[in-house]
């Protein structure tokens, strides 16, 4: 069956200079990367424009990255799930044209010149459910066994109807997101300590600014208390001054 291609929107004059470079893709999604293309599942055809390959790539990734499952990872001690991410999209994915895999290490300016190659031919795009490390079905088989699981058994111990989809069990990707929470919940505990301070700080600002009002009113109280001195007590300093004979003056006579 042939895939429809999904609809897009007409591009005037403006959007084409804006936009000029274009891409046609017919998805492909696999399991391994040995699995035959005949037994894969063929997705409707996707159209991408933008001013260069990194736009268009992103509007690939965004169209098949729910496709995704995850990213298959080995290590010496065994399989594990990581979280699929753009910047390492060969990992995800293969673009293929004239049925040999396109070389993925050009730079932006090549994979401009190479847009302009395909202009108006049809690339197939390989999209790997769980990544490129699965490359055989034993790969495939050792990594559901290590990674995914079940849910849910009946009492057969098989898969149970409402658990018939792919789980992953505790990976690094579950560590990241354990370490971001713990990280996240420190900082919290951080600010959440910070005001607490500064609330008692707070409070003590207002026990020293009531206590200083409270020394204020007293000494207002204070001087308006202090009678003035009666008038028969204050005595006029000038009768008691001892005149200076002006010796300056006789010499100069």
């Amino acid at each position: 069956q042939t895939p429809s291609v999904q609809p897009q929107p007409a591009l005037n004059a403006t959007q084409r200079t804006d936009q000029p470079f274009q891409l046609l893709v017919k998805p492909l999604l696999k399991s391994t990367v040995s699995q035959r293309d005949t037994s894969g599942v063929i997705l409707d055809a996707f159209v991408a424009s933008g001013r260069s390959f990194s736009d268009i790539l992103q509007k690939i990734w965004d169209e098949f990255k729910p496709r995704l499952k995850g990213l298959a990872a080995k290590t010496d001690s065994g399989w594990s799930l990581d979280v699929p991410d753009i910047a390492d999209w060969t990992s995800s994915m293969h673009l293929r044209h004239n049925k040999k895999v396109v070389d993925a290490t050009k730079s932006e300016q090549e994979w401009n010149q190479w847009l302009v190659k395909v202009k108006d031919k049809t690339v197939m795009l390989v999209v790997f459910e769980y990544g490129t490390k699965l490359g055989r079905q034993q790969d495939f088989d050792d990594f559901t066994t290590e990674c995914i699981r079940p849910q849910v058994t009946d009492r057969a111990g098989a898969t149970a109807e409402t658990s018939l989809r792919d789980v992953p069990v505790d990976s690094r990707t579950t560590e990241h997101m354990s370490n971001l929470s713990r990280s996240a919940t420190l900082a919290l505990d951080g600010v959440s300590a910070s005001i607490d301070d500064i609330q008692q700080l707070r409070r003590y600002v207002d026990i020293c600014e009531s206590n200083l009002m409270t020394r204020k009113r007293v000494i207002e109280a204070f001087i308006r208390d202090i009678p003035p001195p009666p008038a028969h007590s204050v005595v006029d300093p000038m009768p008691r001054i001892e005149n200076v004979e002006d010796i300056e003056h006789k010499e100069n006579e």
